[in-house]
């Protein structure tokens, strides 16, 4: 059977939705929490070497999560392509969790942390990699066709 042209179109916003969180758990996601650790240490707002070592674990920790949360994207749409639409938006659905879920920890974190960072982390934010490939997964699974039978 052949494959609709709209779950073609899907696959493609998955793959590059996936692409872009395991990007973004690589780089990405470190990168922000990461711009956040540097601006606390180099401006001695951290000396204490045990949270020091926190934010380091907490950098590591959201890479992980944003990796495997696009790996899910990437198999979600794999599904798709090999006719399984519903497992395969399940699947997705799991990764675009875990890209929302890092997301959200990352605000409610700096949120605590004080305004002046927070405000610095939505424009940092707003520029993400992990906040377009999010989008663009959510935007595929809409996109997925239940096939006829």
């Amino acid at each position: 059977m052949p494959i609709s042209r709209k779950n073609k179109h899907a696959f493609s916003l998955l793959l590059i939705g996936g692409a872009m969180l395991i990007y973004a758990g690589i780089t990405g996601g470190p990168g922000i929490v990461g711009w956040i650790g540097d601006y606390l240490v180099q401006h001695n707002l951290v000396t204490d070497p045990i949270t020091i070592k926190t934010i380091v674990l907490t950098i590591d920790v959201f890479g992980f999560i944003g990796s495997f949360g696009g790996a899910g994207v990437i198999a979600g749409g794999i599904l798709v392509l090999v006719h399984h639409q519903t497992l395969g938006k399940f699947i997705a659905g799991f990764g675009i969790g875990t890209g929302i879920l890092g997301i959200l920890i990352l605000l409610i974190t700096t949120l605590m942390a004080g305004t002046a960072e927070f405000l610095a982390l939505v424009v940092v934010m707003s520029q993400s990699i992990g906040w377009i490939g999010t989008f663009i997964s959510i935007w595929g699974t809409m996109t997925v066709e239940k096939e006829p039978k």
